[in-house]
């Protein structure tokens, strides 16, 4: 387990972790070669305290806009705690009235809280506490300049990269499109699923990353580039038609005996997901003609099959679901270019100033769960900083700084997070009186935090392990920079470390309680609610409604996968097979949906063609609507709808259109785009989607109403 948890995937950010660790060693050495050893290192624990609201995965206007922040609220802290340093009863209520704030308000989040801790117990300092905010400051503007130096050259690196991630995850998706979900292939269904999952991230977060970055305001839209919004719009097509192809194929297969199409098929994907691979890594577009080529030899497989169809050789509903998966294979062709080009041509923005107010309706929620998580942080921080003033002990910060450091929202996080700032304490603390030891005095000090620094920051990109293996041993080290370090000293810092590990465990124990238990009743309902919204969106057709509806189905799904995550790390918390089943049943609505959107509306005018499947769709909505309401008031007894009746007609509607097809057939007229010939197309690529989407709608609904989800 441990080692798993130190695994690193990726690349460190290893200039990333230089520009930090230079920009604290500098700091450091200037006090101390200046003779100004106290005043060097309270401007290095400022920067260090800073650059905990950094993210070089951000774009620079919004990590501008944090460091500033983050600058700030250091400053105040710093302050704040030598203020106090003289009135201790005064200062244990503050702590703990500013680690609850910085828990309940991300915006003011942990370092303000530490950088309070420690100027408290560093005491009073002979400048002065207007000076000393004046140093903490300093060395926050100092590292916000430093990491921010390759603005002009790097300032689109994170959207481009968060786009080439998008785009790699949809060609692996792609690659994939010829797993099948049949039930007795455990192991292609998981992997298809697995994929679509990643995709449907990553495209979430690139979506995030294009808002970051083209965040103005609504008249001024116009005038941005219009690049990654067209990239955007590309990728999520080619998400959308990947998934609908998938459910079509499977159709077509359950029809049919024939596979001389799937080879081309294959091809033809694999194609394309060369293309969008080629396009997105290394901006090229190269490869599209032949995935276009492909596309097109794919359609003359289509063709043949269709006279065979006409023929009598084949069904016809292999002809017309041939045809829907050509269509989506061209959409996709399509779309693949456009990413290509655009990829080609260059996804810029025009550079504007940071933002220092949020977009409408940017504001983050904090519900009930993080008002009760700030209350026991402000209990537990009092009782730590109480009991280190009782002890009158040296290194009591110790204690407290691992203390309000390790809590977490969860008792699961807090246990699984808490070993590793602890072992980064002891082995910082080591390493630390080890090198002194062999060549003593604080330019050995520095040199040492300046190396843990640029390590620390490198990886802390990729693994949060490793992060706090580095970020709590690093701000105690600044802290004590002042202070002789011997072996003597060490063995006591990790001693309070370790004793402040322990009593976090305690408090975690005693003061979590199962509280997400009690609210997840109200998650499944609202994903059941929404993905019953969907369901009727599709009825309309609206193109942006449909999307829209898509989104927030994936993200009320995404909420109810974080609440059973957090279920999963409370005191005895055990998440229930069902309550994982309902998420993986709803992500199958999902691409059900996709795939319906992707068949073509019947002819327009004769909306009674349309009758059958909007009946359809109309009763799977009240049943997800019915499920939602008996989650809420707990009656698990069956749902009454029209799902059933509502079948029966759609497939006695195929059929009749399938005899009258075949009459217009016989009558010569098997190329005319008669009314029929679109009902009967419509009817037939839609009828195969539609028996997935209420198979997957009955099975989200049972598990959701199961006596096991009702967690009773």
């Amino acid at each position: 387990a441990v080692r798993e948890a130190f695994r690193v995937s990726g690349r460190p950010a290893w200039g990333y972790g230089a520009l930090c660790g230079v920009a604290i060693g500098v700091l450091l050495l200037a006090g101390t070669f200046t003779g100004h050893i106290r005043e060097g290192s309270t401007a290095a624990l400022g920067a260090y305290l800073t650059a905990f609201a950094d993210d070089p995965a951000m774009p620079y206007g919004r990590r501008a806009r944090r460091l500033l922040r983050g600058t700030l609220f250091v400053t105040l802290g710093t302050g704040l705690g030598t203020l106090l340093a003289p009135h201790p009863w005064i200062a244990v209520p503050v702590i703990g009235l500013v680690a609850a704030a910085g828990a309940q308000w991300p915006m003011i989040g942990l370092p303000p809280t530490l950088a309070l801790i420690l100027s408290y117990f560093q005491g009073p300092v002979p400048y002065g506490a207007v000076v000393h905010m004046e140093l903490a400051g300093t060395g926050g503007l100092w590292i916000t300049a430093v990491v921010l130096l390759s603005w002009p050259v790097r300032r689109l690196r994170p959207l481009r990269a968060s786009l080439e991630t998008a785009g790699v995850a949809l060609a692996d998706l792609l690659d994939a499109a010829e797993l099948q979900p049949d039930p007795g292939d455990a192991a292609a269904e998981r992997e298809w699923e697995e994929r679509r999952k990643a995709a449907e991230e990553a495209l979430a977060e690139a979506r995030t990353a294009v808002a970051h970055y083209t965040a103005v305001e609504r008249e001024e839209e116009d005038e941005d580039d219009p690049g990654p919004g067209r990239m955007l719009d590309a990728l999520t097509r080619i998400f959308h038609e990947t998934v609908a192809l998938h459910i079509l194929r499977d159709g077509v297969t359950g029809l049919t005996d024939r596979r001389d199409w799937v080879e081309d098929l294959d091809t033809a994907t694999g194609a394309q997901a060369r293309a969008l691979r080629e396009a997105m890594t290394e901006d090229s577009a190269m490869a599209v003609p032949r995935a276009l080529a492909c596309a097109a030899k794919f359609a003359d497989r289509v063709q043949a099959i269709r006279r065979a169809a006409l023929s009598g050789d084949e069904p016809l509903a292999v002809s017309a679901l041939l045809g829907q998966v050509r269509r989506c294979l061209d959409r996709i062709g399509l779309a693949v270019r456009s990413a290509a080009l655009t990829s080609a041509e260059g996804v810029a923005v025009g550079p504007r100033l940071p933002r220092f107010t949020r977009r409408p309706g940017g504001r983050r929620r904090h519900g009930q769960r993080m008002e009760h998580y700030a209350a026991r942080l402000a209990v537990v921080t009092v009782a730590a900083v109480t009991l280190a003033e009782v002890t009158h002990e040296p290194y009591g910060k110790w204690f407290v700084v691992t203390v309000v450091a390790s809590l977490r929202p969860t008792f699961g996080d807090t246990v699984e997070r808490l070993l590793f700032p602890v072992l980064g304490m002891a082995a910082g603390a080591t390493a630390a009186a080890f090198m002194l030891a062999l060549t003593p005095g604080h330019v050995t000090l520095a040199l040492v935090i300046a190396g843990l620094a640029v390590v620390g920051y490198a990886l802390g990109t990729l693994s949060f392990n490793w992060w706090t293996v580095f970020a709590t041993p690093l701000g105690l080290l600044l802290a004590d920079y002042a202070m002789p370090l011997s072996w003597n000293a060490a063995v006591w810092r990790v001693g309070f470390a370790v004793a402040g590990g322990v009593a976090v465990v305690g408090a975690a124990r005693l003061l979590w309680p199962r509280g997400e238990r009690v609210r997840m009743s109200g998650r499944v309902a609202a994903l059941l609610d929404q993905h019953a919204r969907l369901v009727r969106a599709l009825v309309e057709r609206q193109r942006a409604s449909v999307a829209e509806q898509v989104e927030e189905a994936a993200e009320s799904a995404r909420r109810l996968d974080e609440s059973l995550e957090r279920l999963a790390k409370e005191p005895g918390g055990a998440v229930p097979r069902a309550l994982r089943d309902t998420v993986e049943h709803a992500a199958r609505i999902r691409a059900d949906a996709l795939a319906l959107y992707a068949v073509p509306a019947p002819v327009p005018g004769e909306e009674d063609q349309a009758g059958p499947t909007a009946a359809v769709l109309d009763a799977v909505a009240d049943r997800l609507s019915g499920a939602a309401d008996a989650v809420r008031t707990g009656d698990s007894e069956g749902i009454p709808d029209d799902l059933d009746q509502a079948m029966d007609t759609l497939a006695t509607h195929v059929e009749e259109l399938t005899a009258q097809r075949l009459d217009e057939l016989a009558e010569g007229a098997a190329e005319e785009w008669t009314a029929i010939r679109y009902a009967y197309m419509h009817a037939a690529s839609a009828h195969p989607a539609l028996e997935d989407l209420v198979a997957n709608a009955g099975r989200l609904s049972r598990a959701a109403t199961s006596e096991e989800a009702a967690l009773t």
